[in-house]
């Protein structure tokens, strides 16, 4: 018979898994604390800035459709006198 090799355990490769991750975790800056939760007045105030950033361009949108109308009213009248004259 040819001599045999007896194999290693497995616990000895696991225990220098193990030690490996078990130092370079030490290595590593400890955790912080979660932070703090915002208060309802901050959410709010997250909340109404999109809102508030956005009402400008939409007074000046619609100060554009008020002329838009208004001009097609003056158009439609000229259309009318030009029709009546023919």
């Amino acid at each position: 018979m040819a001599p045999t090799r007896r194999p290693e355990p497995p616990g000895r490769a696991l225990i220098a898994t193990l030690g490996a991750e078990a130092g370079a975790m030490s290595r590593l800056p400890p955790q912080s604390q979660a932070a703090p939760k915002p208060s309802v007045d901050e959410v709010g105030e997250r909340v109404e800035k999109p809102y508030a950033e956005t009402e400008t361009p939409d007074e000046e949108c619609n100060g554009i459709h008020e002329i838009q109308k208004n001009l097609l009213r003056e158009v439609d009248g000229a259309h009318d006198r030009a029709v009546r004259k023919r």
